[in-house]
């Protein structure tokens, strides 16, 4: 029986996982809490993996204010039923994020999502590879697409001349129009309603490139060794990492 105690999503006991880890540097990684039975206003860590899996059920918008500023999140829901547990996966959106959005949004018959983690060896940013069904995903929106909604502005930084991006117009296309209401749309009626669950902490998290081909993810499998890359790849520079 798996941990937690019951919610009223399918009678399967809820875990609460976080995308963490997206500095460059850092360790890419999920971390799971679950509630503590004698004492529901409080979490017990449960540790970290390189990966979740998990039949999608709902998608909910988690955005939040963190020191005055609005925090765009994304939060799938995943149900397993062999492990008897219900998912309430949180991210940011980053590069990391928008992939999973725009990777879902790839997909005709969203269904068993495996999601992992890790870092590019080479320049150490975090990578995401997402699988639907057993096969590789690939996203519903070109680059180019995603371009057009990003702001670039020119500023000066010490003497020099550098270009400066802002995606919230993307992101927030992303999260409501992209997310909400295309990938919401795909999911079977009676499963696209999702469970109220607590919105994860703050999260700011760094740019990443896009994903490569590892093995196949296992939610309480730590990934190996990260194989050659498969897809181009593109970073930017790191952002503050808020608690958890």
């Amino acid at each position: 029986m798996g941990r937690g105690s019951k919610t009223g999503f399918s009678n399967l006991n809820p875990v609460y996982a976080q995308i963490k880890g997206l500095k460059k540097g850092e360790t890419a990684r999920i971390e799971f809490k679950t509630r503590d039975p004698e004492d529901e206003t409080q979490f017990i860590d449960e540790g970290h993996e390189s990966g979740i899996s998990g039949k999608l059920v709902g998608v909910k918008d988690k955005t939040y204010e963190y020191e005055g500023d609005e925090i765009l999140q994304a939060q799938l829901i995943l149900e397993d039923e062999e492990e008897g547990e219900v998912y309430f996966l949180s991210f940011g959106m980053s590069w990391v994020g928008r992939n999973i959005i725009n990777s879902l949004a790839g997909c005709n018959n969203l269904g068993e999502i495996d999601i992992s983690v890790w870092n590019d060896r080479e320049t150490g940013y975090a990578k995401v590879h997402i699988k639907n069904n057993g096969e590789k995903t690939e996203w519903g929106y070109e680059y180019d697409v995603l371009k057009e909604k990003i702001n670039v502005t020119t500023v000066t930084k010490k003497g020099k001349k550098v270009q400066e991006q802002d995606t919230w117009d993307l992101d927030v296309w992303l999260l409501e129009e992209v997310l909400l209401k295309e990938v919401a749309n795909k999911l079977p009626k009676r499963e696209a309603a999702a469970s109220e669950a607590p919105a994860a902490a703050p999260e700011a998290e760094a740019e990443e490139p896009e994903a490569e081909e590892p093995e196949q993810p296992k939610r309480r499998r730590r990934a190996a060794a990260p194989p050659a890359e498969s897809l181009d790849s593109a970073g930017s520079e790191d952002n503050d990492d808020p608690p958890f």
